[in-house]
């Protein structure tokens, strides 16, 4: 579901920094890139992907694209529908997400 209606990008690998770990063996599984909040603060950083608001202007538009995935999900069978109520519920109260 989250992949569907990110907020930043998940990867399967993890970035190492060179005076930590770097060519090291790690336990843990794959990385999370969060958007830039805004379109400026992206054009500052560089940033290829759309930002948060470019994405989600409004909470409403957020909550639509979840309700949207959560409705295909449940439809493919990847996704109970008590689940799917109960994430779309969230996003229409809570807004969008703040972490993975």
């Amino acid at each position: 579901m989250f992949v569907e209606v990110p907020i930043g990008t998940y990867t399967g690998w993890n970035l190492f920094n060179r005076s930590f770990f770097e060519d090291g063996f790690c336990t843990l599984q794959g990385s999370f890139i969060p958007f830039a909040p805004t379109r400026a603060e992206r054009l500052a950083t560089g940033d290829s992907r759309l930002s948060i608001e470019e994405r989600y202007p409004l909470k409403e538009a957020y909550a639509a694209a979840v309700k949207q995935a959560a409705e295909r999900l449940v439809s493919n069978r990847h996704l109970l529908p008590e689940d799917a109520t109960r994430l779309i519920s969230q996003a229409e109260r809570d807004g969008i997400r703040s972490a993975p």
